[in-house]
């Protein structure tokens, strides 16, 4: 509650008396570490996630949780073990799906990163991120149409979220189409993004 308020140093705290009382709670050490993350403390975040995952092995969203840390930290292979972990036990988790073809699509797999975008989105057809996902690897792929299409599609579901405009304005303009992408930075800055 308190790390929803705002209050993450409270919520570590919190946190930390939940775990004296119950130390072999993975959900605990999971949400301890998805705050110690947010705090930017990453390695204390790792422990976390491996206690959890020491704990409760088959705890999917502890392995996509860790597989996004590990990518942010550059440990793609670590990621993408973890990834496969993950979609193991839970193999309909749309997130997972797009966390790894984020990760391709690191990777220079854009084959593999465009088939787990798919599935995120035959999963979860309102999944904005998935689309912009999409949409930036299909600027790199220089299918602007459908980059034009997604990006949009990704504004549209989720119109307060200012990285899916940028998508959109690239997209236009690598579609060669100025004045959309001038109208479309226009309309982000009149909802103050």
């Amino acid at each position: 509650m308190k790390q929803n308020l705002g209050d993450k140093n409270g919520a570590l705290q919190d946190y930390n008396k939940a775990l004296e009382i119950s130390p072999d709670n993975a959900v605990i050490y999971s949400n301890r570490a998805n705050l110690k993350r947010e705090l930017t403390d990453y390695e204390g975040a790792m422990q976390d996630y491996n206690k959890a995952l020491e704990l409760n092995p088959d705890n999917a969203d502890a392995y996509n949780n860790r597989a996004n840390l590990k990518r942010n930290l550059g440990d793609k292979n670590g990621a993408l073990q973890d990834y496969n972990k993950a979609l193991k036990i839970s193999p309909n988790d749309a997130d997972i799906y797009n966390g790894r073809g984020v990760l391709k699509n690191d990777l220079g797999d854009a084959t593999g990163a465009l088939q787990d975008y798919n599935k995120a989105l035959e999963l979860n057809p309102n999944y904005a991120a998935a689309y912009n996902s999409r949409a930036e690897l299909n600027i790199l792929l220089k299918s602007y149409a459908q980059a034009v299409q997604d990006a949009a599609t990704a504004v549209k579901l989720n119109p307060a979220h200012k990285a899916y405009y940028l998508t959109l304005i690239k997209a236009y303009q690598k579609a060669n189409q100025p004045q959309k992408a001038q109208e479309t930075e226009n309309k982000m800055h009149e909802l103050g993004l």
